[in-house]
């Protein structure tokens, strides 16, 4: 995933806390294996190049978000992030959030990523994507057809196709396959 090197550059840590989730959510989007750089005490540190020790992002969001996300790589969503073809997917609107550059460049980002993949059987599979430590709604539209949403716990609901509002509960993400 890059392991955030030399974010400090261009990215105020103080400002946005939250950017280390941020990158590992991007990572998880993009399929990579999560990796987080400890510092010599052995606590999770925001770079490679970074020795401030008093100043380390907070720990248990962080392990708590590569928990929920490897437990897809492991469980019922291996068949599209091992094997699978990344495709396009459907539309998502969530409200925004920002980061902040040192001289207070502004990043817009959306509070719900997504991606979605084919599985090698031809099974269409979209997460969305939460990394924040709030848990946070967004707008999806599906196409004609049946859905299942599948939450990190297996908890199951069917949806239908059109604009439908889906909740993600804090650092987790959902699987919505297509039936």
């Amino acid at each position: 995933m890059g392991n955030q090197v030399s974010t400090q550059g261009w990215l105020d840590h103080g400002r946005s806390p939250e950017n280390i989730l941020e990158c590992l959510a991007y990572s998880f989007m993009a399929g990579d294996m999560l990796t987080l750089v400890l510092n010599e005490n052995g606590k999770i540190t925001w770079n490679w190049g970074w020795r401030e020790l008093d100043d380390i992002p907070d720990q248990e969001s962080i392990l708590t978000f590569v928990r929920n996300a490897n437990q897809w790589r492991r469980g019922r969503g291996k068949d599209y992030l091992h094997d699978g073809k990344m495709v396009k997917p459907y539309p998502v609107t969530s409200k925004e959030c920002f980061m902040y550059g040192p001289k207070g460049h502004e990043f817009v980002l959306d509070s719900i990523h997504t991606c979605a993949w084919e599985s090698k059987t031809g099974c269409y599979g979209q997460f969305l994507i939460n990394c924040h430590p709030v848990e946070e709604s967004c707008e999806i539209f599906l196409p004609e057809g049946s859905f299942r949403l599948i939450r990190e716990n297996g908890e199951e609901q069917i949806l239908t196709a059109g604009k439908q509002t889906v909740c993600v509960g804090r650092l987790s993400s959902v699987l919505i396959e297509k039936m």
